[in-house]
């Protein structure tokens, strides 16, 4: 990988990440399926068909070490901002 690809690669990676982590409201779970996904995340458990159950059990092993220090909701966003950030980087390098 070239040395200009890799700092637009970083560039895309920390844009994404920051972004929903600063556009969070702090303590609201906005709309939809925010609540059930904090629910079912928090209990380990499966929500609605299909459930999204990879993202579902992802975070709740990524709640062991964070919900105690940040809170189960800032915790599954900033999960939800490091699968963002993977995401566009995926999609970048392709």
């Amino acid at each position: 990988m070239r040395k200009s690809s890799l700092l637009y690669a970083t560039a895309v990676f920390l844009f994404t990440l920051i972004l929903p982590l600063t556009n969070q409201a702090p303590g609201v779970l906005g709309f939809a399926d925010a609540a059930e996904f904090n629910l079912v995340s928090h209990l380990a458990g499966v929500a609605h068909a299909p459930g999204f159950p990879a993202y579902t059990i992802l975070s709740s092993l990524f709640l062991i070490p964070f919900s105690a220090s940040m809170g189960t909701t800032s915790a599954l966003v900033l999960f939800s901002a490091l699968c963002l950030a993977l995401a566009a980087l995926l999609l970048f390098d392709s």
